[in-house]
């Protein structure tokens, strides 16, 4: 019987050759989105599962008295000890200090700057399940001057030699090697190429931080057996209340586990997108692969008077419902197979292209597992079982006496289900058309607002900290070359990692708090950098203070201070006593996603991150070659890094990049789906209107009246699709938009465009196959049978 249904669904497929075309194509398209999406999902869920206590592991973050979630992940370095202590409820808690690049670490004459170093308490590596393939986990960390390192870092410095008992110079200062640990896995929020003793940080940050009033590590905690999550996270915050002056924040506990998707503003060293994209790309996917399933339920049924008198014949022989039903469903999952082919041989072609796109490792082999195998099978059937299910109850449902007269279509109610899936397929579109549009208004609102400084010609070079007193002898050489109109030292704007500074003030009630970003910059930052100046002065080197004791305040710093006259006003920020002189505009020093913080500007001639040096366009090659050239003289030991300003600026909108041309191209394929699916709705009226329209043009119709007859029905689905497509739309491009702090103003116009562009694509469809047959010979029509 299997081959006998083989046999005639493939004689139907290859009868029927614009029919089959039609629906392998679409189908073939939703399949290799669903299969890229499937890869990219996999890459993105699991992370962090593979601790042996994973179910047990959390993360301490803080949040405002008045958040309903944590915003900071930030916490005191005399917490993780005291919850260890005092809370039964916690078997383990260790303090963290994140890993960054950027430390050189030097091993004879081997020398790196990429390598991630991070800082962890002694019982980290028996909390997390990062293996160590030589050494006791519970001992490598035991001495301060321990460093326990990758097996890449291994082959990296030390070849084929041992490293155990050697010595590794980390920014100066000498570190011997305790252990190696395996390579950590991609999916981990943790990530570190070496790992160094807490006690091994400096004493002026044991001094600074050992305190409740600087938050500034991570702590990472275990929970005993059978404790819950509630119970524990109100004893903490119960413990937080007593060991501080003033509350001014509450405690959360977060899962390990949930980090990367739901809680990846916090801290991960992973690039995740988080879960609404998982979502958001998932769902797309998903509809192109419906858009197909519905071009083939409305084919099929739209050519059933092709096949009524087979069905007939069959049923009046003896055939059951059932026989029929699966005879078509058959022909159904053959032709999803066929596509599934294809597919994933498509899909071999694109995830090169869309693993590069979107950062990750993606191999279409990692399917290649029980469970996703299964997966791809169970997402075939599906997909078989929607194109073909509908049409299956249909056809088989029709009474053979109709069938052997030579019924035409399936009725009223078939045509209306045509015309709702149809009306289904262009709201899908018209949400993806609406998306494209936000997405690109915002992106676009976002990079050319006024950012409060003048980011065009500034050449940022980093790490020039590590010049020490030569900073000032490189400044002064810049500004005597042609070209160099003002050079300064300090953190370039919208590149602070939000610091978490508690400050105080003279008149601070005891029910306020301030939490700023701080800026240590040179004395003439604020005039190259082209922000404006409010109130007040500019820090001066005529002031001899200035450089100990002054801090200028952004405005909304000002404004949470709640002083009527600010300027003079006693200040402290980080130890540092002193006095507020002057008061800039506000200015972008974080993203458009993030609304403009507290801001604490405060003068320095040492340890400034990055030297920004403002330019004439046509003098840039020879100003990059010279500073080069004295890099190597000042600072051999490190690279020679630098970039532009803009191009920094426009890196913090990447993610809406990459997300707008996905949903670009997603909703490219989108309406070429459903524009296939409509051509083939348009081809079989054309066809069941033969006679009409011969009988129309021999009675003195013109060709544009039956263009107008053959397209109006189309219209009218159309436009019954953005009367549903509009509200949608706009309640989740609202959802959307709020995540920035600052958006474009969602218009009708918005929504106008959309439907135009649906409506415009739909005729032109239509009115392809529309033209052809108002310009056929009508007496080719009459003859026709």
């Amino acid at each position: 019987m299997l081959s006998h249904y083989l046999k005639i669904a493939f004689r139907n497929i290859l009868r029927r050759k614009l029919h089959t075309t039609i629906n392998v194509l679409s189908l073939t398209l939703g399949l290799t989105c669903c299969v890229v999406v499937l890869l990219w999902v996999q890459s993105e869920i699991g992370y962090d599962s593979f601790h042996a206590n994973a179910d047990q592991l959390y993360l301490v973050a803080r949040g405002g008295l008045d958040d309903t979630r944590p915003n900071s992940a930030l916490c005191q370095e005399p917490l993780a000890p005291a919850l260890k202590a005092e809370l039964g409820e916690i078997s383990e808690a260790v303090r963290f200090s994140p890993g960054r690049s950027g430390r050189l670490i030097r091993y004879r004459d081997r020398r790196f700057q990429n390598d991630i170093v991070a800082r962890a308490d002694p019982a980290f590596l028996e909390m997390f399940t990062f293996p160590l393939a030589v050494g006791d986990p519970s001992r490598v960390l035991s001495d301060p001057s321990s460093a326990v390192i990758s097996e890449s870092m291994v082959t990296k410095y030390f070849g084929s030699e041992d490293p155990i008992g050697k010595s590794l110079n980390i920014n100066g200062q000498l570190y011997i090697v305790s252990g190696v640990m395996l390579d950590i896995p991609e999916k981990s929020t943790i990530q570190f190429d070496c790992l160094l003793s807490f006690e091994s940080r400096s004493q002026w940050l044991k001094d600074v931080t050992n305190n409740w009033d600087v938050s500034a590590y991570l702590t990472y905690l275990q929970l005993a057996d059978n404790v819950s999550v509630s119970t524990a996270a109100t004893k903490m915050n119960d413990l937080y209340a007593r060991k501080i002056d003033e509350v001014r924040n509450r405690l959360y506990l977060v899962a390990l586990k949930d980090i990367h998707l739901h809680e990846s503003n916090l801290y991960s060293s992973g690039s995740g997108a988080g879960i609404k994209y998982v979502y958001f790309f998932s769902i797309t996917a998903f509809s192109i692969l419906l858009l197909g399933c519905i071009n083939f339920a409305n084919l099929t049924t739209a050519q059933s008077s092709r096949r009524s008198r087979e069905i007939g014949v069959r049923k009046v022989i003896g055939a059951r419902r059932t026989e029929l039903a699966r005879q078509f469903l058959m022909e159904s999952i053959l032709m999803t197979t066929i596509a599934a082919l294809l597919a994933l041989t498509l899909g071999e072609l694109v995830i090169p292209w869309f693993s590069s796109f979107t950062g990750k490792h993606l191999l279409l082999g990692s399917l290649i597992s029980s469970w996703w195998c299964l997966g791809l099978l169970v997402l075939v059937g599906w997909t078989g079982v929607m194109a073909g299910g509908y049409p299956a109850l249909i056809l088989s449902a029709l009474k053979p006496v109709q069938m052997l007269k030579g019924f035409i279509g399936a009725g009223k109610s078939s045509s209306l289900a045509r015309r709702l899936l149809v009306v289904v397929q262009y709201v899908l579109c018209i949400l993806a058309i609406i998306g494209v549009i936000c997405v690109y208004q915002q992106l676009s609102f976002v990079t050319g607002q006024q950012l409060g400084f003048d980011k065009e010609n500034m050449l940022v070079v980093w790490n020039t900290g590590e010049f020490g007193n030569q900073y000032s002898v490189l400044k002064n050489e810049l500004l005597a070359m042609e070209g160099v109109e003002a050079v300064t030292g300090g953190t370039p704007p919208m590149d602070l990692s939000w610091a978490t500074k508690e400050i105080d003030w003279e008149g601070r009630a005891a029910d306020q708090s301030m939490v700023a970003g701080v800026y240590k910059v040179d004395f003439n930052y604020i005039s190259t950098m082209g922000i404006d100046l409010v109130d007040g002065r500019d820090f001066s080197l005529d002031h001899a203070t200035d450089l100990s004791e002054a801090f200028i305040l952004n405005e909304t710093a000002i404004r949470e201070l709640g002083l009527a006259d600010p300027i003079g006003a006693s200040f402290t920020c980080e130890g540092r006593q002193g006095r507020i002189i002057g008061a800039v505009k506000d200015f972008d020093f974080q993203s458009a996603h993030s609304a403009i913080g507290p801001l604490v500007i405060q003068p320095s001639t040492s340890d400034l991150d990055a030297l920004c040096i403002r330019i004439r366009p046509e003098h840039t090659e020879s100003i990059v070659a010279h500073l080069e050239k004295r890099w190597l003289e000042l600072s051999p030991d490190y690279p020679y890094e630098f970039e532009f300003l803009d191009d920094a600026v426009d890196s913090h909108y990447d993610l809406e990049r990459r997300i707008s041309t996905i949903l670009t191209l997603a909703t490219g394929i989108g309406m070429i789906v459903a524009s296939l699916g409509l051509l083939g709705l348009a081809t079989f009226t054309a066809q069941a209107k033969t006679k009409e329209i011969g009988i129309r043009k021999v009675m003195g119709a013109s060709p544009a009246s039956l263009v107008r007859l053959l397209c109006r029905e189309f219209v009218i689905l159309v436009a019954i699709a953005n009367v549903i497509a509009w509200p949608i739309g706009y309640w989740g491009a609202n959802r959307w938009l709020e995540s920035f702090a600052y958006r474009f103003d969602l218009d009708i116009t918005v929504f106008l465009l959309s439907g135009g562009l649906a409506l415009a694509l739909a005729l032109l469809t239509v009115s392809f196959q529309a033209v052809k047959s108002a310009r056929a010979n009508p007496v080719e029509a009459l003859k026709c049978e």
